[in-house]
């Protein structure tokens, strides 16, 4: 992009609410909704002890229900979000990157809102 930030969807508004406050000032942007700090700041809220996204995705290896749920809700706001910009840009590929990009119940809730938000004739192939 113009000013470097091409595919930057991080700090697009989304349906969820804000559990962390963000540096970028958009209320209920993706990162203070759904980003790893956010789901390890709901898991603190609610007793679970965890430092960061690390021990998120260890407990979501060891099957914690709990951390599986927020990381399916959370994937599925990116999801919601990702859909317009795959509706729009039709890309051939859409590739993630982090810790959470190898937790698999988080990748099928993003997958599966774009499969269900995009048109089909964007996601066939």
């Amino acid at each position: 992009g113009a000013s470097g930030a091409a595919g930057e969807i991080s700090h697009s508004r989304s349906s969820g609410r804000s559990v962390i406050h963000c540096w970028c000032g958009t209320p209920d942007c993706l990162e203070s909704v759904a980003g790893g700090a956010a789901i390890v700041a709901r898991l603190q809220e609610e007793g679970y002890d965890i430092g960061g996204t690390t021990d998120l995705v260890a407990l979501a290896s060891a099957g914690d229900a709990r951390t599986i749920a927020l990381l399916r809700e959370a994937g599925g706001l990116i999801g919601e979000v990702l859909s317009y910009v795959v509706n729009f840009l039709n890309p051939d590929l859409v590739t993630f990157g982090g810790q959470l990009s190898v937790v698999q119940p988080f990748v099928a809730a993003i997958r599966g809102a774009v499969f269900q938000q995009c048109l089909p004739v964007v996601t066939d192939a």
